[in-house]
């Protein structure tokens, strides 16, 4: 994973900060900062929607670690090593609950979400490592605080994460709305889960409570923006039309195969309710998975549905979760007569992401142009000093700024020069950082071809071990019934 992410750094984005990168880490963190007036109160400030406050305490460490030099693409294999240490850490926890076979199922679907470029304008923009903050810590406090008793470690953990998440988006907050949701449900229908989960009263409310509260602070940490009402879906059509798109992921172009991707789901609730078969530990925290995407997918058709149309790149690194968490429900619950039901939904999955992947390559050739582009616009101003390289550009994506009078004068100011790699200035200088991702980033292929190599050994040696571990079926129904 790392190193197919590498390998879209190394290919397709050059070095200019892009965008909001000028405002939230040059002028809002870096300037201030060498210039001794960064106080505390700064990383809790607004940006848009949001309070960035990760993003920004991750940004200035590796500036300083950096040697007090900005470079974009250190981010970004920053980012994508936090994107692989985030699989593994999954991987691990599921180990505990899945025999081999099913491990390397879950490990292929892993590759398939965390390598696929679909996603590429998270992955191509440092700044972004507040998507996969709050994605990262959403995950893990979910996956904690559906099932695990008050009071012990976990919980306090899980606690932590759902409050840091409202610290790294404006949607953070949805992670402990999720938590409230399924606990609100246990509270109601005990009966549908295992033994197994903890569903007293006493853990019930105190969960539910804790987190309403996170909920509600989280939410009133959102601050709106009125430049962005117009983003908003106007009527109810072009809201559920947002909204059957991003759940439709990773087939968003068709928005009814949502009916097929969130099937489990629903299935493994009505079986509940009959009392076919309770849900275990892993089925609820995966179902309060699905709650969590869900509510991602009503704030995206909410926020940003205007046009009706399917969510953009950015987002689908958060709808991708909750296609991945129906696939563990369907392998969690997983009977011999419903084989034929996870083949036909796991090829369909990567007959998406196959599709998604095509898709998203398309884009990719016109954003390193554009890339390479903004760079020499802007290496060319500092050597120059002509407003006209960046007033005269051809296109509004011909310079990494919305505002071209407002990015001369960041490039003016000499604070921010003294930072920037491409100035003429800053030649000779190498950050204590920047040589390493760049070696990572240069070997990138080889990287990717090694990990693939050491990735379908593993899956040959899990393969095997489930061959030589085959249970009787009295001894797999008592494992069934332990887990």
């Amino acid at each position: 994973m790392l190193g197919a992410r590498a390998w879209q750094v190394e290919h397709y984005v050059s070095a200019v900060p892009f965008w909001d990168q000028w405002n939230g880490e040059a002028m809002d963190l870096f300037r201030p900062y060498l210039r001794g007036t960064l106080g505390w109160g700064d990383f809790f400030r607004p940006h848009n929607e949001h309070r960035i406050v990760l993003t920004r305490l991750l940004s200035l460490g590796l500036f300083i670690a950096n040697g007090r030099l900005w470079d974009p693409k250190l981010e970004m294999l920053v980012n994508s090593a936090g994107v692989a240490a985030l699989a593994v850490a999954l991987q691990t926890l599921l180990a505990r609950s899945f025999p081999p076979k099913s491990q390397a199922w879950i490990s292929a679907v892993q590759v398939c979400l965390w390598a696929s470029p679909y996603g590429w304008e998270n992955s191509l923009a440092g700044f972004q490592s507040q998507v996969y903050l709050m994605l990262a810590l959403s995950v893990f406090a979910v996956w904690m605080l559906a099932t695990t008793p008050v009071f012990g470690s976990r919980w306090w953990l899980g606690l932590a994460a759902a409050a840091l998440a409202c610290l790294s988006m404006g949607s953070g907050f949805l992670a402990a709305s999720a938590v409230v949701v399924v606990r609100t449900a246990l509270l109601l229908r005990p009966s549908w889960i295992s033994s197994a989960v903890d569903t007293s009263r006493k853990t019930g409310l105190w969960t539910l409570g804790t987190c309403a509260a996170i909920a509600v602070l989280g939410a009133a940490l959102v601050q709106p923006v009125a430049a962005h009402e117009v983003l908003k879906a106007e009527n109810p059509y072009r809201f559920f039309k947002t909204l059957a798109h991003g759940l439709s992921w990773p087939l968003p172009r068709i928005p009814i195969a949502f009916l097929v991707f969130y099937l489990p789901a629903f299935g493994v609730c009505v079986r509940a309710a009959r009392g076919v078969r309770p849900l275990s530990p892993v089925s609820v925290s995966a179902w309060a998975l699905v709650a969590w995407t869900v509510l991602q997918a009503l704030a995206i058709a909410y926020g940003r549905g205007a046009h009706g149309h399917m969510p953009t790149s950015r987002y689908q690194d958060l709808l991708a979760i909750g296609c991945a968490a129906n696939g563990l429900l369907l392998l969690d619950n997983l009977e011999f007569a419903s084989r034929r039901l996870l083949r036909a939904w796991t090829a369909l999955f990567f007959v998406g992401i196959a599709w998604a992947t095509v898709h998203e390559l398309r884009h990719l050739p016109a954003h390193k142009v554009e890339s390479e582009e903004q760079l020499a616009r802007c290496s060319l101003y500092l050597a120059t000093g002509d407003i006209d390289v960046f007033t005269q550009a051809p296109s509004p994506r011909a310079v990494p700024y919305p505002d071209p009078l407002k990015l001369a004068r960041f490039l003016d100011d000499p604070t921010v020069r003294s930072f920037l790699p491409f100035a003429p200035e800053n030649a000779s200088r190498s950050g204590r950082l920047s040589p390493l991702s760049a070696f990572v980033i240069r070997h990138s292929t080889w990287l990717a071809a090694a990990g693939t190599i050491v990735w379908l050994a593993s899956l040959r040696f899990l393969l095997q071990q489930n061959a030589a571990s085959r249970l009787s079926p009295e001894t797999s129904q008592a494992r069934r019934a332990s887990r």
